[in-house]
């Protein structure tokens, strides 16, 4: 719980501190589901440190968990995070092959999640330059999703997608209208996308 509270508010030291030590508890008898949160949330501050080996090894031991408890939502979560893993190591086709194992699985009621899942795979055909397929998982996404912040990203990401396809009209106006309720940093981020689009408009006029 310690290791949560402290992930969540972003200490990344004192929440790694607290997910070893419970670790170190960790045993034979210990609750599957214990098992699963801890490499979960192991492998995620891994991630985020740039520790690959150790992100793999917390992953796939949350993903096995997962399978031995048979629990649906937790297996499509734990394919979840090896796809993650695959795309750090920019091997699309693994992560691709994980997103949708966890598509199969997901149950329908599971939304939110599943609109992640179709962030995820929009992300990965942008990332193999496919952005009409990108397209279609952004609307799917863009139907699932109730968050604002994360309709946000999503507008980001099809202004990204018309980018890739030359439609620079189309992308400007995107990016323009995900500005409402962006943070400060990603704001100037999107100004400065914004900047570049626009300069390349006009040079191409």
């Amino acid at each position: 719980l310690r290791g949560r509270i402290f992930h969540k508010a972003k200490y990344l030291i004192e929440a790694t501190g607290s997910y070893k030590h419970a670790k170190a508890y960790e045993n034979e008898a210990s609750d599957l589901y214990t098992k699963y949160f801890l490499n979960r949330y192991m492998g995620k501050i891994y991630h985020f440190k740039n520790m690959r080996e150790e992100e793999e090894q917390a992953t796939l031991e949350a993903y096995n968990c997962a399978r031995e408890l048979n629990d649906s939502v937790l297996m499509a979560r734990a394919s979840q995070g090896m796809a993650e893993w695959y795309r750090s190591q920019k091997d699309y086709g693994g992560e691709m092959d994980y997103l949708n194992q966890a598509l199969k699985i997901l149950p329908a009621n599971e939304t939110g999640v599943m609109a992640g899942l179709y962030e995820d795979l929009a992300v990965n055909y942008q990332s193999r330059n496919e952005p009409d397929s990108a397209l279609l998982f952004i609307e799917y996404a863009e139907k699932l999703e109730s968050r604002k912040r994360r309709n946000v990203a999503i507008r980001y990401m099809k202004a990204y997608s018309y980018f890739q396809l030359g439609k620079q009209d189309s992308a400007f106006a995107w990016l323009k209208n995900s500005l409402e309720g962006l943070d400060l940093n990603a704001r100037v981020q999107a100004y400065y996308d914004l900047y570049k689009l626009e300069e390349g408009l006009h040079r191409d006029r």
